[in-house]
């Protein structure tokens, strides 16, 4: 494997992701953070990579500097380490048949490459983008322990999170509709920041509309949003849907993204999800 960092892009509206390029062959796609692993390589090797950032509207930038990469001879040990415990597991919704986790991303030495959702003592999932997870097809009122591990490409396994329970609810006779919103910052560069938010769909049903509504712990004022409408207000915020993007199905998600304006500190805000 080769491992790959950069210094995040710059847009007049905001950076949706990154291609990176093993020669003149795309063989990676980053949408959250600039750091990147390509993997399956021979030993012994040296390989060229470039990256180029694309936006919401599909323009894509001029390519980076090319570097090269040259594997390590087969048996010559390599990362062998792995990556921090994911920390603040917390159960973030549940229906009838539904329950959402969420938690804070693991650090490692090369890089995270995801992680391992556990109910009980069963794997139930894989999470390779962001630090959410809905495990689906549950039995109503009945109690669920989970706990995450992370992996980087090496294949080093981090200690397990702490274990947390999440009970379904009571059975209805109609689907129901609910959501979480998770917030990531993207890029920061002191004085403004890009940032994601995934929906994810937590009921049992399709949602019609969504809406997201937060309160800034400081001064940020957002400048433009894609993929959502917006108003601010103050310190309060309200996203909604766009025409396209407000069905989402049970379990799945959708995202949305902003850049906005700050100075002195930048806290994460609690974000509250409803659907229609």
């Amino acid at each position: 494997s080769v491992s790959l960092s950069w210094t995040a892009s710059t847009d007049n509206v905001g950076v949706t992701g990154y291609a990176v390029y093993r020669g003149s062959t795309q063989v990676g796609t980053v949408t959250s953070g600039t750091t990147y692993t390509d993997t399956g390589l021979t030993a012994s090797t040296a390989y060229s990579y470039h990256v180029t950032a694309h936006d919401a509207a599909g323009n894509v930038s001029a390519s980076s500097a090319t570097v090269t990469g040259t594997t390590a001879a087969s048996g010559g040990g390599g990362d062998t380490t792995p990556p921090s415990a994911p920390s603040n597991l917390a159960v973030t919704g549940t229906t009838s048949s539904s329950v959402s986790l969420s938690w804070t991303a693991s650090t490692d030495n090369v890089g995270v490459t995801g992680y391992a959702v556990y109910r009980g003592s069963t794997q139930v999932g894989t999470v390779t983008s962001g630090t959410t997870y809905t495990d689906t097809g549950l039995t109503a009122s009945t109690a669920y322990s989970y706990h995450v591990t992370a992996h980087d490409a090496a294949g080093n396994v981090s200690a397990s999170s702490a274990t947390v329970t999440g009970t379904t609810a009571a059975s209805g006779g109609t689907g129901s509709s609910g959501c979480t919103a998770a917030y990531s910052i993207s890029s920061d560069w002191g004085a403004g920041f890009n940032a994601n938010v995934t929906v994810t769909n937590t009921g049992s049903s399709a949602t019609k509309s969504w809406t997201v509504t937060w309160s800034w712990g400081g001064n940020q004022t957002i400048s433009n949003m894609w993929n959502a409408n917006y108003t601010q207000s103050g310190k309060a915020v309200t996203a909604t849907n766009a025409a396209y993007n407000n069905v989402i199905a049970p379990g799945g998600n959708t995202s949305f993204g902003f850049g906005a304006n700050y100075s002195g500190t930048n806290t994460a805000p609690t974000l509250t999800c409803t659907a229609g």
